[in-house]
Protein backbone atom coordinates (compact mmCIF):
# COMPACT_ATOMS: atom_id res chain seq x y z
CA UNK A 1 0.00 0.00 0.00
CA UNK A 2 1.04 3.70 -0.14
CA UNK A 3 1.84 5.87 2.45
CA UNK A 4 -0.39 9.08 1.56
CA UNK A 5 -1.73 9.25 -1.37
CA UNK A 6 -2.73 13.02 -2.31
CA UNK A 7 -5.78 14.04 -4.59
CA UNK A 8 -5.84 17.55 -6.16
CA UNK A 9 -8.50 19.06 -7.98
CA UNK A 10 -10.65 16.28 -5.86
CA UNK A 11 -14.12 17.88 -6.85
CA UNK A 12 -13.57 16.70 -10.20
CA UNK A 13 -12.84 13.16 -9.82
CA UNK A 14 -15.49 11.08 -9.45
CA UNK A 15 -16.29 9.08 -5.84
CA UNK A 16 -15.85 5.70 -7.49
CA UNK A 17 -13.07 6.26 -8.98
CA UNK A 18 -11.10 7.92 -5.98
CA UNK A 19 -12.01 5.57 -3.66
CA UNK A 20 -10.67 2.74 -5.64
CA UNK A 21 -7.43 4.69 -5.83
CA UNK A 22 -7.78 5.20 -1.72
CA UNK A 23 -8.08 1.74 -1.29
CA UNK A 24 -4.75 1.21 -2.11
CA UNK A 25 -3.41 3.98 0.73
CA UNK A 26 -3.08 4.35 4.88
CA UNK A 27 -4.06 7.78 4.34
CA UNK A 28 -5.23 10.33 2.12
CA UNK A 29 -5.37 14.09 1.91
CA UNK A 30 -7.97 15.35 -0.12
CA UNK A 31 -7.39 18.93 -1.64
CA UNK A 32 -10.36 20.55 -4.39
CA UNK A 33 -13.62 22.68 -4.27
CA UNK A 34 -16.67 21.05 -4.53
CA UNK A 35 -18.34 24.31 -5.92
CA UNK A 36 -16.06 24.51 -8.75
CA UNK A 37 -15.86 22.02 -12.00
CA UNK A 38 -17.68 18.73 -11.87
CA UNK A 39 -16.27 15.46 -12.75
CA UNK A 40 -17.11 13.91 -15.83
CA UNK A 41 -19.10 11.17 -14.80
CA UNK A 42 -19.22 7.43 -15.74
CA UNK A 43 -22.38 6.47 -15.17
CA UNK A 44 -26.03 8.14 -15.38
CA UNK A 45 -28.24 8.15 -12.66
CA UNK A 46 -31.07 5.20 -14.10
CA UNK A 47 -27.74 2.94 -13.44
CA UNK A 48 -26.61 5.01 -10.26
CA UNK A 49 -30.17 4.02 -8.83
CA UNK A 50 -30.68 0.62 -10.21
CA UNK A 51 -26.82 -0.55 -8.54
CA UNK A 52 -28.31 1.21 -5.11
CA UNK A 53 -31.47 -0.91 -5.16
CA UNK A 54 -29.36 -4.33 -6.00
CA UNK A 55 -26.63 -3.22 -2.96
CA UNK A 56 -30.11 -2.41 -0.43
CA UNK A 57 -29.02 1.01 0.47
CA UNK A 58 -31.65 2.52 -1.44
CA UNK A 59 -35.59 1.28 -2.20
CA UNK A 60 -36.66 2.03 -5.72
CA UNK A 61 -39.06 5.33 -5.38
CA UNK A 62 -37.76 6.91 -2.33
CA UNK A 63 -36.64 10.11 -3.29
CA UNK A 64 -35.89 11.81 0.33
CA UNK A 65 -33.43 8.70 0.63
CA UNK A 66 -32.07 9.30 -2.70
CA UNK A 67 -31.30 12.95 -1.65
CA UNK A 68 -29.41 11.09 1.33
CA UNK A 69 -27.11 9.52 -0.69
CA UNK A 70 -26.61 12.28 -2.88
CA UNK A 71 -26.12 14.64 0.34
CA UNK A 72 -23.57 11.85 1.59
CA UNK A 73 -21.00 12.00 -1.48
CA UNK A 74 -21.64 8.34 -2.19
CA UNK A 75 -23.30 8.67 -5.91
CA UNK A 76 -21.04 7.52 -9.03
CA UNK A 77 -23.90 9.39 -11.23
CA UNK A 78 -23.73 13.13 -8.94
CA UNK A 79 -20.65 13.37 -6.31
CA UNK A 80 -17.72 13.77 -6.34
CA UNK A 81 -14.27 12.45 -4.45
CA UNK A 82 -14.09 16.01 -2.42
CA UNK A 83 -17.37 15.90 -1.43
CA UNK A 84 -17.24 12.09 -0.33
CA UNK A 85 -14.44 12.95 1.44
CA UNK A 86 -15.59 16.50 3.62
CA UNK A 87 -18.42 13.69 4.89
CA UNK A 88 -15.54 11.59 6.12
CA UNK A 89 -13.48 14.34 7.66
CA UNK A 90 -12.93 14.39 11.23
CA UNK A 91 -11.29 17.82 10.94
CA UNK A 92 -13.94 20.77 11.10
CA UNK A 93 -13.02 24.73 10.92
CA UNK A 94 -16.06 26.06 13.08
CA UNK A 95 -19.39 24.70 10.91
CA UNK A 96 -17.31 23.92 7.69
CA UNK A 97 -15.98 20.46 7.35
CA UNK A 98 -12.12 20.24 6.80
CA UNK A 99 -10.05 23.04 5.75
CA UNK A 100 -11.81 26.15 4.23
CA UNK A 101 -9.13 28.13 2.14
CA UNK A 102 -10.57 31.38 2.22
CA UNK A 103 -7.66 33.62 0.78
CA UNK A 104 -8.35 33.85 -3.19
CA UNK A 105 -5.32 35.26 -4.94
CA UNK A 106 -6.24 34.65 -8.30
CA UNK A 107 -9.10 36.57 -9.59
CA UNK A 108 -9.90 40.20 -9.95
CA UNK A 109 -11.95 41.26 -6.50
CA UNK A 110 -14.81 41.78 -8.72
CA UNK A 111 -15.02 37.98 -10.13
CA UNK A 112 -14.15 37.28 -6.13
CA UNK A 113 -17.63 39.24 -5.06
CA UNK A 114 -19.55 37.52 -7.58
CA UNK A 115 -18.27 33.61 -6.69
CA UNK A 116 -18.94 35.06 -2.75
CA UNK A 117 -22.33 36.09 -3.34
CA UNK A 118 -23.23 33.08 -5.57
CA UNK A 119 -21.51 30.17 -4.03
CA UNK A 120 -19.56 30.74 -0.62
CA UNK A 121 -21.38 32.91 1.34
CA UNK A 122 -18.79 35.56 1.61
CA UNK A 123 -16.24 33.47 2.93
CA UNK A 124 -13.70 34.55 0.58
CA UNK A 125 -11.13 37.13 0.93
CA UNK A 126 -9.98 38.10 -2.40
CA UNK A 127 -6.18 39.26 -1.68
CA UNK A 128 -5.09 40.29 -5.56
CA UNK A 129 -4.99 43.48 -6.03
CA UNK A 130 -7.03 46.09 -8.12
CA UNK A 131 -5.41 46.48 -11.65
CA UNK A 132 -3.70 49.58 -12.40
CA UNK A 133 -5.19 49.49 -16.25
CA UNK A 134 -7.83 47.22 -17.74
CA UNK A 135 -8.73 46.47 -21.36
CA UNK A 136 -11.43 45.20 -20.38
CA UNK A 137 -14.28 45.01 -17.63
CA UNK A 138 -13.30 42.15 -15.38
CA UNK A 139 -16.72 40.03 -16.11
CA UNK A 140 -19.07 40.93 -19.60
CA UNK A 141 -21.19 39.27 -21.31
CA UNK A 142 -22.36 38.34 -24.92
CA UNK A 143 -25.48 36.66 -25.55
CA UNK A 144 -24.60 34.25 -29.20
CA UNK A 145 -27.33 32.22 -30.54
CA UNK A 146 -25.62 29.05 -31.55
CA UNK A 147 -26.37 25.50 -31.22
CA UNK A 148 -25.12 22.47 -29.39
CA UNK A 149 -24.17 19.65 -31.19
CA UNK A 150 -23.22 16.38 -29.96
CA UNK A 151 -20.17 14.64 -31.95
CA UNK A 152 -19.57 11.12 -30.22
CA UNK A 153 -19.11 12.35 -26.59
CA UNK A 154 -18.55 15.66 -26.87
CA UNK A 155 -20.47 18.79 -27.57
CA UNK A 156 -19.74 21.32 -30.30
CA UNK A 157 -21.20 24.55 -30.52
CA UNK A 158 -20.13 26.28 -33.98
CA UNK A 159 -21.32 29.46 -33.93
CA UNK A 160 -20.26 30.36 -30.66
CA UNK A 161 -17.17 29.29 -32.02
CA UNK A 162 -17.00 31.53 -34.87
CA UNK A 163 -18.12 34.07 -32.90
CA UNK A 164 -15.74 33.72 -30.17
CA UNK A 165 -13.00 34.00 -33.31
CA UNK A 166 -13.95 36.49 -35.56
CA UNK A 167 -14.52 38.82 -31.60
CA UNK A 168 -10.52 37.96 -30.93
CA UNK A 169 -9.46 38.59 -35.06
CA UNK A 170 -11.32 42.31 -34.12
CA UNK A 171 -9.58 42.96 -31.06
CA UNK A 172 -6.53 41.11 -31.63
CA UNK A 173 -4.65 44.70 -32.21
CA UNK A 174 -5.84 46.16 -29.22
CA UNK A 175 -5.13 42.68 -27.09
CA UNK A 176 -1.21 42.69 -28.21
CA UNK A 177 -0.79 45.93 -27.77
CA UNK A 178 -2.04 46.11 -24.05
Amino acid sequence: PVDLLIFDEAGQISPELGMACMALAKKALVVGDDLQLEPVWNLTEYTDRELAARARIWKSGDMSAWDGLFRRGILASRSNLMRLALKSSKKTQGKTLGVFLSEHRRSVPEIVTFCNTLAYRDRLDPRRAEPKKRLFPAIGYQHVAGVCERIGKSRVNRIEARDISNWLLQNEKRLLEF
